[in-house]
């Protein structure tokens, strides 16, 4: 999904539909991945692009937020987000980890409410 800029309603049925198929074939639960797509799809019109995988198996679920440029984190805390030629994305004080973090949360409550 990379080099997009923002997601069109195209790009994100092609994408759920590789998530699902993977997710299915992986015997996460049916229930699990609709709900789980829907959030995704939700919160996905309109976002900058960024190569996120979630990897979900029996025993445990690894998750990747992957960036297509440079990320620096500043002597004040603060996370610098670059193109890959330099110039000046964005600026936040939430990070890769954060943003990981925040989806496994996600997730995980999302399994608990369905007593999954």
């Amino acid at each position: 999904m990379r080099g997009y800029g923002k997601l069109s309603e195209r790009n994100i049925q092609d994408a759920m539909r590789e998530v699902r198929l993977a997710l299915l074939e992986a015997d996460v639960n049916y229930q699990v991945t609709r709900e789980f797509l829907k959030r995704v799809q939700e919160k996905a019109a309109g976002e900058h692009a960024e190569s996120d995988f979630t990897l979900v198996g029996p025993d445990a679920v690894l998750m990747l937020e992957v960036k297509g440029g440079i990320v620096e984190r500043s002597e004040f805390g603060e996370w610098i987000y670059r193109k890959k030629s330099g110039e000046l994305v964005r600026r936040s004080h939430r990070g890769p980890i954060d943003q990981v973090r925040s989806a496994w949360y996600a997730l995980k409550n999302h399994v608990s409410e369905k007593r999954l």
